[in-house]
């Protein structure tokens, strides 16, 4: 296990600093009160690169000098930052919240920083802000209940709202440099008390994480991304259009309407008999029982895209019903559309740079988030539109984009960690464990699978979609990436039921295959022609065109669910000790609860180290403790029993409470979700230490997934870097 104690942290330079910046009605960072008002929210670099944009002031703190600095506006600013030496090396900048205030120091001052902190940051590393809001007013409050000795946070900021420098009275701007002061210390304390609990390679990941933001070497293609949006729209638009005069509307406009109100379209599926799928709504149902603690819930159409019911809708065995969804879907919240839209922005407002916008340790295994209303977690590598990626460009034509992927990354560790040798010793051999679940699946030759899964893309594009060879490779590829969704899915313990969903979640239906089809309808056959020759009635008859096609579209709806059902016993069946740990991470929970601690997992049962009396600053928080000292947090753990919701039988539920815009939740954990938990984290930690030691000489700025992505000299494609440090 990894300690935080004696790392090379301890021999830092300690600065912290704090920007206050111009901001009025429509000019401010504040995107709640910017939404409320219908204005979009600046992202950090728009705001920063806007004409509006105004430093009013810098405070400093220096841990070795121990006194707080103010400098008003830029010129004084930047002359401060260089008297503080903030590129010296071992020196530590920290800010709370980082990611806005060393863009300003990197990219609007042009100071370089040795190393990028931030209290945020650190606080979600440590589990601080799992169990308080983010905020330094938040932060510093809680500090104070646990008994340190920190300032409470000041308002004189809101009173400079619309204000420029030279406009504040001195009497104000004396009231505002004490309320910079006055935040730097807070955070310069805050940075005192969770450095020392930070291992050396988080302060380094945070750091790095940072830096992607506040020193972009990414350009985006502006002409490629906008030709590509427009396109997008026309394609729609005519889509759009055919369907609206086949569902007999005249004027295209009164069809958009139609998708964009809920009632509206409520009324378009009943027009097909479709009954329109709803669910509780959490907000209106608290708004109603303030008034009424016995009111109903109250119930709300559910057409989101991420609502399983109105999800299955899409995926309608009647053509009708399932372009009508897709198209409010596509309509409403298009996510190749935003996310072309948020590049477009980006690259248009800010000189074509590409600010990275990643949130460290934004989810709780320790994964990224995603920021500035873009998420970059998931863009297409290899199949899919890979235009967003295409459009990353890099800095000049010296340098080339490139990535390192870590390859099936959760299903090794998962068999490490649970020790299922069978699927290690595909691993350890330079196997597909896909495949290998596929093969399992379908019957079929894990080689034959592999072979017609990667056939070669060139090859493919010169040919008709019904040649054979394009259709055995779509049929491969599809069985490869259903056998890819089990050994993901099925590992942290789903029911059948759910692995449906989460397969329609990523938009994966499972369907007959056409012999399939055939053996089901002569089947049909036989069982009629069996029941006539008896003299009896058939239940459904095959000669009927009507029953026949009612049956058969049951039968062809129902398919998905069943055959996910049967690939989930398969997966269990197999993996016998991947169901043995969800067992043990089961018995961990129960542990935790009462208060116990000790180790489990991986080949000599000490992977990851639990305890459930761990205090966190002076707060029981009950947590895990991955390899590299990260904690997964499970603050108020609790176990009582209830109802399992499909059998009605009694169970024991463990739950613990979570921080969701800005108000607590109860979040459910079990045996397999705590496993996926585990996985995730155990899966980042391995690919922060992979990155952070890879930024020592490519710097790394950006994270897709699994993959780490950056600029690098064309000259260095070939180098070998065997001189990296063999120790680590």
């Amino acid at each position: 296990m990894v300690s935080p104690i004696d790392n090379p942290a301890k021999q830092l330079r300690l600065v912290t600093l704090d920007y206050e910046s111009y901001y009025d009605d429509t000019y401010s960072l504040s995107v709640r009160r910017n939404k409320a008002k219908g204005i979009e929210p600046y992202t950090y670099a728009e705001y920063v690169n806007s004409p509006k944009f105004e430093l009013q002031m810098l405070t400093l703190r220096d841990s070795q000098r121990e006194t707080t600095e103010y400098a008003l506006g830029a010129k004084q600013a930047k002359e401060l930052l260089l008297d503080y030496r903030v590129g010296e090396e071992n020196t530590l900048v920290v800010a709370h919240n980082g990611r806005f205030d060393h863009y300003v120091t990197e990219q609007y001052l042009k100071v370089r920083q040795w190393m990028n902190g931030c209290t945020i940051l650190m606080g979600r590393e440590v589990g601080l802000t799992r169990v308080c809001d983010e905020s330094l007013d938040a932060v510093s409050k809680f500090l104070q209940e646990q008994g340190y000795n920190i300032k409470s946070k000041g308002t004189a900021v809101a009173d400079a709202k619309g204000f420029h420098l030279h406009e504040m009275s001195q009497p104000f701007i004396e009231r505002y440099v004490q309320y910079g002061k006055d935040d730097t210390e807070i955070a310069h304390d805050v940075a005192k008390i969770l450095i020392p609990l930070c291992t050396w390679d988080a302060l380094r990941s945070i750091s790095m994480s940072l830096e992607m933001y506040s020193r972009p070497v990414f350009k985006l293609d502006a002409p490629l991304l906008r030709n590509y949006l427009n396109k997008m729209l026309d394609d729609r638009e005519e889509a759009l259009g055919r369907l609206g005069q086949r569902m007999g509307f005249a004027d295209t406009e009164e069809f958009h309407k139609s998708l964009r109100s809920a009632p509206k379209f409520a009324g378009l599926l009943e027009q097909l008999g479709v009954e329109p799928p709803r669910k509780e709504s959490v907000k209106k149902t608290e708004t109603a029982r303030k008034k009424n603690p016995d009111a109903p819930p109250v119930m709300d159409y559910a057409f989101a895209k991420d609502d399983l019911a109105f999800k299955a809708l899409a995926d309608h065995y009647r053509p009708e019903v399932a372009e009508l969804v897709k198209a409010r879907m596509e309509h409403n919240s298009s996510q190749a559309q935003s996310r072309t839209e948020a590049f477009i922005r980006i690259a248009e407002r800010g000189g074509g740079w590409f600010p990275v916008p990643l949130e460290y340790c934004r989810a709780h295994p320790g994964r990224y988030g995603g920021a500035d209303g873009l998420n970059v977690q998931n863009l297409p590598k290899r199949k899919g539109d890979k235009t967003l990626r295409e459009s990353i460009l890099p800095p000049d034509d010296d340098h080339e984009v490139g990535g390192a992927d870590s390859s099936q990354v959760e299903a090794r560790l998962l068999a490490y960690a649970a020790q299922e040798h069978m699927l290690l010793s595909v691993f350890s051999t330079g196997g597909d464990p896909y495949v290998y679940m596929a093969e399992k699946i379908y019957g079929i030759p894990a080689d034959k699978i592999r072979a017609g899964a990667k056939m070669d893309e060139e090859y493919l594009k010169t040919l008709p979609k019904d040649h054979p060879d394009a259709i055995w490779h779509f049929e491969c590829y599809t069985m490869r990436n259903v056998g890819k969704q089990t050994i993901l899915g099925s590992g942290y313990g789903m029911s059948g039921a759910t692995f449906a969903d989460r397969l329609k979640m990523d938009d994966t239906t499972l369907r007959p295959s056409h012999e399939q089809v055939k053996e089901f309808l002569l089947n049909l056959k036989k069982i009629t022609d069996f029941d006539i020759a008896r003299g009896i009635k058939p239940a459904v008859n095959f000669y009927n065109a009507e029953q026949r096609d009612d049956y058969f579209y049951k039968w062809y709806h129902d398919f998905h669910l069943n055959e996910a059902k049967r690939i989930n016993r398969i997966y269990r069946n197999e993996h016998t000790k991947t169901t043995a740990f969800w067992r043990t991470c089961e018995w961990v929970l129960s542990q935790m609860v009462a208060g116990e601690s000790g180790y489990f997992g991986g080949p000599d049962g000490k992977l990851f180290f639990y305890d459930g009396s761990r205090m966190v600053l002076g707060k029981k928080i009950p947590g895990i403790m991955l390899p590299n000292g990260y904690w997964l947090n499970y603050p108020g753990l609790k176990c009582k029993q209830e109802a399992d919701e499909r059998t009605g039988r009694m169970r024991l539920a463990y739950s613990y409470t979570v921080r969701k815009e800005r108000r607590w939740v109860t979040e459910y954990i079990y045996g397999g979700k705590l496993t996926e938990n585990l996985i995730q984290g155990l899966a980042f930690a391995l690919l922060k230490w992979q990155a952070v030691r890879i930024h020592d000489y490519v710097p790394v700025k950006l994270n897709v997934h699994d993959e780490w992505m950056s600029a690098y000299p064309k000259k260095h494609r070939a180098v070998s870097y065997t001189h990296l440090r063999a120790h680590e």
